[in-house]
């Protein structure tokens, strides 16, 4: 599942997920969009916060993100 996913089914902006995961919004675009990684206190927040999701999931989707960014580049 994709954070945008999360976002959708939750019905969540990214600043109320932002808020509820304790970062900023600008953070949270950097995370999506592969430019930055989730911290281990990210990923403990985001578990927390939704914990049915699976973790494994959420971090290959952003490794995803973030190799297709980086062979645009």
């Amino acid at each position: 599942m994709s954070l945008t996913k999360l976002k959708y089914i939750n019905n969540l902006t990214d600043e109320k997920l932002a808020q509820k995961i304790g970062i900023s919004r600008s953070q949270l675009y950097r995370i999506k969009t592969g430019k930055s990684f989730p911290s281990a206190k990210f990923l403990v927040k985001l578990k927390q916060t939704f914990p049915n999701i699976d973790l494994d999931e959420i971090i290959e989707e952003l490794e995803k993100t973030r190799k297709q960014n980086t062979e645009k580049n």
